[in-house]
């Protein structure tokens, strides 16, 4: 890949905190790993990264952020582009907390609830350490492996599943319901495949959860 990085955009990316190996090894990530096992020193940097969020976990691929700072220093800048300083910033892009807040408010308090006339008790509290699920719901965006709408779909359908499963067997699926914490650190998310694959929730029937009794 060709690295355009004149004395403008090497001055903006020193202010965000960024340096010249960041450059190197986000555009030579699919090398990272080798290089770790080789080097210490290269497998701090690559941690470094990974807690820049710059690269996924596993140091294999960019995230969304690392993508944006690589083509940021990848491209050739129009002059109708840039600013009266005769630059362009990088500008990172927010993740939208309103997104994860819409999540949080689908995710069920507990594992009681009454759905279609019936109600099933429960015992447990499922909304467990919410500014830590943010920083988790937040980190998952961030590496593009799923979209906000995915996770907040994905999460209905799998709760109108659970709910009608229940309905039809009179038992509790929601007490097999992981708590938001645990829910989020899963390898997969259930159900965004079938929301791939087109999968919709239906309208739903009047819900009530949380309350025992």
């Amino acid at each position: 890949m060709k690295i355009t990085l004149d004395i403008n955009k090497f001055q903006e990316i020193i202010k965000k905190g960024y340096s010249l190996d960041v450059v190197f090894m986000l555009a030579n990530v699919e090398i990272l790993g080798t290089l770790s096992n080789e080097s210490t020193k290269i497998s701090t940097l690559v941690q470094s990264l990974i807690r820049k969020g710059l690269i996924t976990d596993n140091g294999e691929k960019l995230t969304t952020l690392g993508e944006d700072l690589l083509k940021y220093i990848s491209i050739e800048i129009e002059e109708n582009d840039k600013t009266n300083n005769g630059f362009v910033p990088f500008v990172k892009k927010k993740i939208v907390c309103e997104d994860f807040e819409r999540w949080w408010k689908e995710f069920p308090s507990s594992d009681f609830f009454e759905y279609k006339n019936r109600k099933f008790e429960g015992c447990r509290g499922l909304k467990v350490k919410k500014d830590d699920c943010a920083v988790k719901f937040n980190k998952l965006i961030s590496e593009g492996k799923y979209t906000a709408e995915e996770m907040i779909e994905a999460l209905k359908l799998e709760l109108q599943r659970k709910m009608e499963m229940s309905v039809k067997t009179g038992e509790n699926k929601l007490s097999y319901m992981r708590a938001t914490l645990s829910y989020l650190n899963q390898d997969n998310l259930s159900f965004v495949d079938e929301i791939r694959k087109g999968a919709k929730v239906n309208k739903q029937d009047d819900i009530e959860y949380g309350v025992n009794g």
